[in-house]
């Protein structure tokens, strides 16, 4: 039926309902009822043009709010963090976002009508068909990893969800995927587990050296009481020859029990280091410091090993910028320190050789410089030196033996005391190890004096006997 065939039916319509109307009313049909029916219909008319406007203003508002939500999806698919594709049951891509597009390294190209699997690492091409498979069969979601290998030839890990999307009059069905770059997570998963790991190992290796560290500590002490019997035992018979032997027999003994001393020497100086490398690791290493004259300290130190230095035909010189200055210092430790560099200095210098201590005074620090005339050290090989149970060169040291350790605890003791050392040397010209101190005193203490007294003088002399028993 043509548009004014409907129009007119409607107008019938209206005008028999009019004139009902007027009937019913009781008025007559007049000459003036088709004007009256007439007017009836246009406002009819005018009834239904409002209501048709207002249909139509609705249908607007509902076209403008479709529109809104269609544009509002639409933003969300294309800058959606995540990439979006439409697949058909084969993989086969039919719509994809911008995420999806830069996911696989094609932004800005046509992707539709590619395969998703081409994108796919060889090894996750069947888990990926087995996923679409699924999702067809149960009409539920499913999820499964893979590793994308994009057009920059960059492997990524990818978690993708799927659903089926709709069903088509023809039964072909659209797949919707989500895919997510987790190439980070599983990144930060793994650092996790290394991290895991090596902590772990850490553990075991603290746990290894303590168990070392007890050891060295155990059977060091265990080494030093049958020693400490041995060299009491030593001047318990030096005491009876005295008495009871003379001539040649006393020499002979003197001779043999020497080399026991200077051995039990020996021993002695390796378990006092060992003991205190595993205080030093174990942080029970105790530094004392007291204010004291560090020049008389290291004048007294000389005055006590040249008579053994010149023994060896080598001379000891000492000079000073400075006749005094007080510092914060533990004396023993400083002993330590400069009878260990001195016994290094005489192992490796010739008869007719030279040994200089320096002492330079500073503002803020004291640099105690030791030289020898030796045999020096390789430059490439310097930092070794310091390296615990580490010789440069055992060739080197075949007269003259030592366990590595020293110097290893020199540098400890010297960090200690807040100082640092330096070593210098030109193969076969000779060595200067320098020990910064720094030129502090400590704050309401007063001067401890000078290192004295005949006890004192009795103990360092053994103290020298103990750090030189390496050289014979």
């Amino acid at each position: 039926m043509k548009n004014d065939d409907r129009l007119n039916e409607k107008l019938n319509i209206l005008r028999r309902k009019a004139e009902e109307k007027l009937k019913s009313d009781g008025q007559k049909p007049d000459v003036h009822i088709r004007e009256k029916s007439a007017q009836y219909i246009i406002n009819e008319l005018q009834v239904n043009q409002i209501e048709l406007e207002l249909q139509n203003e609705e249908l607007k508002a509902a076209n403008e709010k479709a529109k809104y939500l269609l544009d509002k999806y639409t933003n969300l698919y294309n800058f959606a963090p995540s990439g979006y594709f439409t697949l058909n049951v084969n993989g086969k891509i039919k719509e994809l976002n911008m995420a999806g597009a830069e996911l696989l390294g094609m932004k800005g190209k046509s992707l539709k009508n590619s395969c998703f699997q081409a994108f796919l690492i060889t090894d996750f091409i069947g888990v990926f068909n087995t996923f679409l498979i699924k999702i067809i069969e149960t009409h539920e979601k499913q999820m499964c990893e893979v590793q994308l290998l994009n057009e920059r030839e960059s492997p990524l890990f990818a978690k993708i969800e799927g659903v089926v999307a709709q069903e088509n009059e023809d039964n072909t069905k659209q797949i919707l995927i989500s895919v997510m770059d987790i190439t980070e997570h599983k990144q930060i998963k793994e650092y996790k587990k290394s991290a895991q790991e090596s902590l772990q190992l850490l553990n075991e290796t603290l746990e290894n050296d303590k168990l070392k560290l007890e050891f060295f500590s155990n059977i060091s002490h265990e080494l030093r009481t049958p020693l400490n019997v041995i060299l009491s035992t030593l001047q318990l018979v030096n005491l009876l020859k005295k008495e009871q032997l003379e001539g040649e027999s006393n020499l002979y003994l003197d001779k043999h029990i020497q080399v026991i001393k200077q051995n039990s020497f020996r021993l002695l100086r390796l378990i006092n280091n060992v003991i205190d490398v595993t205080k030093i690791d174990s942080g029970y290493y105790d530094i004392k410091l007291q204010n004291y004259n560090i020049i008389i300290l290291v004048k007294s130190i000389m005055t006590s090993v040249r008579p053994f230095i010149e023994s060896k035909g080598i001379a000891l010189e000492l000079t000073s910028n400075v006749e005094s200055r007080i510092i914060a210092c533990d004396p023993d430790k400083i002993e330590r320190i400069v009878l260990n560099i001195m016994s290094n200095a005489v192992k490796f210098t010739k008869p007719g050789g030279r040994i200089s201590v320096d002492i330079f005074n500073d503002l803020n620090d004291i640099t105690i410089s030791l030289k020898d005339t030796g045999i020096g050290i390789p430059k490439d090989r310097l930092e070794e030196i310091f390296l615990r149970f580490r010789q440069i060169d055992k060739s080197l040291t075949r007269e003259h033996e030592g366990s590595g350790i020293g110097l290893n605890l020199v540098k400890s003791i010297v960090n200690m005391l807040g100082g640092c050392i330096m070593v210098e040397s030109e193969l076969g010209e000779g060595s200067t190890f320098s020990i910064k101190l720094p030129a502090k005193m400590l704050a309401n203490k007063e001067y401890e004096g000078d290192i004295s007294g005949d006890d004192e003088d009795q103990g360092q002399i053994e103290r020298i006997k103990i750090e030189f028993s390496d050289i014979y």
